[in-house]
């Protein structure tokens, strides 16, 4: 008996590699630009994103000061101790940040619907947005030159 298809889509990211291997170079994109990496330097915060389905977690400290000075601040994957507590956590599937970073998604309405949960200083964080909306234009084509079209919408 054939076992019935499943109308759930597939998730964007194959495994935490490739969910890594693309925000690795978007978070090096963002941090290294002239206007947006600034702005959110002056924030001052540290930001953590959890992600699920593939489970992985990204810390963005404006804190302290960048370790590569072509960078406004410094980003760990993973846990540790020397990784800052943070400021604020959003957690979110990585397909909904995928959407996100491509400016479909509205955060705002995210967490009202619960499609992010989110802990801490949340106004303050929420306040980055603005200093982000351009990135929304660099994440497609780090895709792109990452040869992941089949992630952009």
């Amino acid at each position: 008996m054939a076992k019935p298809q499943s109308s759930e889509t597939p998730p964007a990211f194959k495994d935490v590699d490739e969910l890594i291997r693309v925000f690795d170079a978007f978070m090096k994109e963002v941090l290294a630009h002239p206007l947006i990496g600034p702005k959110l330097a002056r924030s001052k915060m540290v930001v953590r994103f959890q992600y699920t389905d593939p489970e992985a977690q990204i810390t963005i400290n404006f804190k302290e000061p960048p370790k590569d000075p072509a960078l406004a601040g410094n980003f760990y994957w993973g846990t540790g101790p020397d990784i800052a507590d943070p400021d604020v956590v959003f957690k979110q599937s990585a397909d909904f940040s995928n959407r996100f970073w491509q400016g479909k998604e509205n955060v705002i309405a995210a967490l009202a619907k619960r499609q992010v949960s989110a802990q801490g200083s949340i106004t303050k964080a929420l306040q980055l947005i603005p200093a982000i909306r351009p990135s929304f234009r660099i994440y497609p084509k780090v895709l792109e030159k990452l040869g992941m079209k089949h992630l952009i919408i």
